[in-house]
């Protein structure tokens, strides 16, 4: 409901993920290969050329181990390894 409140009206073409009590941005996705139809996409097409092009390229999603807090303590840079 926040990302849909006034209070979110910035937040806008942005990558965010929430996930138990981890609130995560992600970067922005850069193309990583392209397949052009010239006769445009339908069903078959698509998951024809997903699988046959695309699927073992396909990049690894979704959130990750949580940082050990001994490792990462709350108020320390997020560059900073302990």
């Amino acid at each position: 409901m926040w990302l849909a409140s006034e209070q979110a009206q910035e937040v806008t073409g942005q990558a965010i993920g929430l996930g138990g009590d981890r609130l995560t941005l992600y970067s922005h996705p850069a193309e990583l290969e392209t397949v052009d139809a010239s006769e445009g996409w339908d069903v078959e097409a698509l998951g024809r050329t997903w699988q046959e092009q695309l699927a073992s390229k396909a990049q690894p999603s979704g959130m990750g181990p949580k940082p050990d807090p001994t490792e990462h303590p709350a108020g320390a840079p997020s560059g900073d390894r302990g």
